[in-house]
């Protein structure tokens, strides 16, 4: 638990109590052992990557550069390898 205190008064202003956001991940179990590569795990995705073009402000030049955005809505389990959708994680 964090408190706030008015250095003057010593009176507490405000409090977080961290201990409900904590108890969303104490039912959460441990990840199996990862057996798929970085890299086969693109290859499963590759088809399924949409790349977006976005003009983003580039401050320092003063003018919109072309870039990309990737996504995707799928991605592959990291212990069998399996493609599912994002949704379904």
């Amino acid at each position: 638990m964090k408190l706030f205190i008015d250095s003057d008064t010593y009176e507490v202003l405000n409090y977080m109590d961290n201990k409900p956001f904590l108890k969303m991940y104490m039912d959460l179990k441990e990840a199996e052992e990862i057996k798929v590569t970085k890299e086969e795990a693109f290859e499963k995705l590759k088809e399924l990557i949409e790349l977006t073009p976005y003009y983003v402000y580039d401050f320092e030049q003063g003018y919109y550069v072309l870039c990309g955005k990737l996504d995707s809505h799928y991605a592959v389990k990291a212990y069998n390898g399996e493609v599912v959708e994002l949704s379904e994680l």
